[in-house]
């Protein structure tokens, strides 16, 4: 049985992520709402120093990143999984101030510097369009399901291929 630590467990895609995993798997919830918040990357790593698969999903500005450069660094000579959750919003230019599109750039980027390193951990950037998520409420676009992207992230975590990044279109 796999361990899986989720962060943002709570809702959205991570309350998904944490149902799909807890079918098969062992499963760790890390949110502020039991006591692991993003910005204290710290406790956190400490919790998902057994895991073999860490689901980077909580935002909070740039703290994902650091928790990405936190994980990696423990993880980097085991062959363990780490999946970011990202986002389209980081892919071009935008015409006006969007700090959670920089945010996710941010992310793109330090998953990137980590992939060339080819060292046994595994690093791979998921950057799903809109998600049907409370906080998309009342925006007009076609939303994906958290449900089925959780399965289909699940399915990524199965494979052996080092795939550096996905990129999912509504």
């Amino acid at each position: 049985m796999r361990r899986v630590a989720i962060t943002g467990h709570t809702s959205g895609l991570g309350a998904a992520l944490f149902e799909r995993f807890s079918v098969s798997d062992m499963v760790v919830g890390l949110s502020r709402s039991n006591g692991f918040d993003i910005r204290r990357f710290d406790n956190i790593c400490e919790r998902v120093q057994e895991c073999d698969i860490f689901i980077n999903n909580a935002y909070d500005r740039y703290s994902q990143v650091d928790l990405l450069y936190a994980v990696y660094d423990m993880w980097k000579d085991e062959d363990k999984k780490i999946i970011n959750i990202s986002s389209m919003s980081s892919e071009g230019t935008k015409k006006y101030i969007h700090p959670y599109a920089v945010h996710k750039k941010a992310l793109d980027a330090a998953s990137d510097q980590i992939f060339c390193q080819k060292n046994k951990c595994k690093v791979m950037n998921v950057k799903p369009s809109w998600i049907d998520t409370p906080r998309v409420k009342g925006f007009n676009t076609e939303k994906m399901c958290p449900q089925k992207l959780s399965s289909f992230i699940y399915d990524l975590t199965k494979t052996d291929l080092y795939i550096k990044e996905v990129k999912i279109e509504v």
